[in-house]
Parts: C-alpha cells; sequence; structure tokens
C-alpha cells in the first residue's frame, strides 16, 4: 500500500512529460518559404505582395490567357482587355517575389494546376536586385520546367524586362539597366534558344522615354501603349 503513492507520481511524471513533446518550442520556430527547400535563398524586398485576378473562374467557354508579371503588367493589364476579352477570359498573378523565389513557385504552380490557359505572357524582371544573374538564370530554368510539368499544353510567351531610366532626366537610362540587359539575354538564351516565345518590350518602351513617370513606371499614355503592342502580339499568335 505505501508503494501506491510513488506509482501514481511515477504515473504524473510521464504524463507531464509526454505533453513537454506536444507543446510549441517557441525558441526553436522558424519561418521557411512555401516552396521546397534547398532552393534559391531567400532575400525579401521591403514590401513583400502578390495580386491574383481570374475573370470568370466559373466559366470555361473561353479559352483563358494568364499574366504574370510585377507591376508593369498590373499597369497595363486594363488597358489590354480592349484586344483581348471578347475572345478569352482574361486573367493575371502579378507579385514582388523573385522568380527564384520558392514563395513564387509556389503561387504560380497553384493558378497552373487550378485552370488551364490557352496562352502563358510572363513579365519578371524589375525586382530581387540583391540576386545575381546566375539566380537570375536558375530562377528561368525553374520556370521553363513548372511551364513543362503543370502548363504543357500551354502557349509560353516571355515578355522581356522594361528598361530602367534616370528618374531626375528619364531621357537617361540608370546604370542599373544594364542589369536588365543580363537578365534579357539570359531570358533570350535560356527560354528563347528552347522554344519560347519572345516578346521585345524592352527595345519597344526603350524608344519611348516620354512615357515614364519615373524611372521604372509607367504613364497613362504608357500603359496603353504597351497594352497594344502586347494584345496584337498576343493576337498574332491566336
Amino acid at each position: 500500500m505505501k508503494k501506491q503513492p510513488v506509482l501514481i507520481f511515477a504515473l504524473f511524471l510521464i504524463l507531464i512529460c509526454s505533453s513537454c513533446n506536444l507543446m510549441p518550442a517557441e525558441s526553436s520556430q522558424t519561418v521557411t518559404p512555401l516552396g521546397h527547400v534547398n532552393q534559391t535563398e531567400v532575400k525579401l524586398e521591403k514590401n513583400d505582395w502578390s495580386n491574383i485576378w481570374i475573370e470568370n473562374a466559373n466559366q470555361s467557354e473561353k479559352p483563358r490567357i494568364l499574366f504574370v508579371g510585377d507591376s508593369i503588367t498590373e499597369g497595363y493589364y486594363p488597358f489590354i482587355m480592349d484586344y483581348l476579352s471578347q475572345d478569352f477570359s482574361l486573367g493575371y498573378y502579378v507579385t514582388s517575389k523573385f522568380i527564384g523565389n520558392p514563395d513564387y513557385q509556389t503561387e504560380l504552380t497553384t493558378i497552373l494546376d487550378r485552370y488551364d490557359f490557352e496562352i502563358i505572357h510572363i513579365n519578371n524582371g524589375l525586382h530581387g536586385w540583391d540576386y545575381s544573374i546566375q539566380e537570375y538564370q536558375k530562377g528561368l530554368e525553374d520556370v521553363k520546367r513548372i511551364m513543362d510539368d503543370h502548363a504543357p499544353n500551354s502557349l509560353l510567351i516571355w515578355c522581356m524586362t522594361t528598361p530602367i531610366r534616370v528618374e531626375e532626366n528619364l531621357e537617361y537610362l540608370d546604370k542599373l539597366n544594364q542589369d536588365v540587359i543580363l537578365r534579357n539575354q539570359a531570358a533570350l538564351e535560356i527560354l528563347g534558344e528552347n522554344g519560347v516565345i519572345i516578346n521585345d518590350l524592352y527595345q519597344e518602351m526603350l524608344k519611348h522615354p516620354e512615357y515614364y513617370r519615373d524611372g521604372y513606371h509607367f504613364n497613362s499614355a504608357g500603359k496603353e501603349f504597351q497594352a497594344k503592342v502586347v494584345g496584337e502580339f498576343i493576337l498574332a499568335y491566336h
């Protein structure tokens, strides 16, 4: 009978130890990207954002076009409807994320697995300046692999990144534009030489400093012009 308190105490200790394994260890928690580990190191900008918009999501009468990009794509998207909405259901995935960021790749893959797109137009190159050109090249290879695996029947169009200008004098190109040129060259070599259609929006905007409102972004006339260029380019392949 004297052993009963000892037995009860031992069981109590076992329960406490078991409970400790179920409790979160806050001091050891880490935040990891949504994608796979062992991918490109994530280097976040001050503001991390993504927007997804799929029109007529519950309908399938028209073929779909997905526009992937950043604020440049988001800027010309409303104007492009005049060229394409009659024949297509449109949608976009726009984000500040670098193309090698596993979260970018996870978000893009999720969209491709949910919807079938006849055409996918990608314009990503003005974010992630902390990444090397080698990391951008790897990101391009990852995007091509994602398209092959998750949208093999879609027509893929890669849109060249637009020029960066000196904000105080928009007639001149910023020194960072040299990196834009390197990224566009990488896209041409990795994607263009492997069957991906290239839409050279860089050369189109190079001729029009009057369409800029700052070093990166475009005024309303510039957005309308880009929508015309992109819309007519897509219609040429439809």
